[in-house]
């Protein structure tokens, strides 16, 4: 009889990271999960776990003994003829949502704090600026102080506007606008910023979940 067993692999999708894909159990107990809109859709039995289960490995991101050992633990799975006939769907994923009760950073910054190990992390939300808002998250040195720079940072700005130094050094305010995209996620190595906050919430949670992971 195997030995249960978890084996991990990621693999390319349309995603530009990679997907995770979590295999458990043995034999008529093997269970797959996928990190990918349709997998987190409930579930569901998508094109990733389909491939590996057959020893497709054209999207596998690197190279792994893994899949070989999948192939003797999947022995005598039904998974294994669902991943044969397996057909991806047509249908658009819905796109991934906040978790009920989230509708503000505030309320989003205390959703993580709920999640984070406070001796690693310190969250701090601001709104003391006017028609702004930031969420930034920092980690803790040894002696617990959190450090001065964040590892992610999600702003709410309203307004942007054009400056220019007057003829006698001041510098000047014009052209106030409301921004098209007001909600600016600051990360490494990169900036992105939406219109909404749910688009722009669901990224920050999405980036935390991989901090989390390293």
């Amino acid at each position: 009889m195997i030995e249960k067993m978890s084996l991990k692999f990621q693999v390319m999708g349309s995603s530009q990271k990679p997907y995770n894909i979590t295999v458990e159990g043995s034999g008529e107990n093997l269970r797959a999960f996928c990190s990918c809109p349709a997998g987190r859709k409930g579930g569901m039995f998508c094109k990733h776990i389909a491939a590996i289960l057959v020893g497709d490995i054209t999207n596998l991101v690197e190279p792994s003994d893994s899949v070989r050992e999948l192939q003797d633990i999947a022995q005598g799975s039904p998974l294994i003829d669902r991943a044969i006939k397996h057909k991806p769907s047509n249908k658009k994923p819905e796109l991934p949502s906040l978790p009920n009760g989230i509708q503000s950073l505030a309320t989003l910054a205390n959703y993580i704090s709920s999640l984070c190990d406070e001796s690693i992390y310190h969250i701090n939300y601001s709104d003391q600026l006017p028609e702004t808002e930031i969420l930034s998250i920092h980690k803790r040195r040894k002696n617990g102080i959190p450090l001065k720079s964040s590892i992610l940072e999600l702003s709410y700005e309203l307004n942007t506007y054009d400056t220019y130094f007057a003829d006698d050094g001041d510098l000047i305010q014009v052209n106030h606008r409301p921004r098209v995209r007001p909600w600016t996620l600051r990360s490494t190595p990169k900036t992105s910023s939406w219109s909404s906050f749910e688009k722009a919430g669901v990224t920050l949670l999405e980036v935390l979940e991989t901090e989390f992971a390293n």
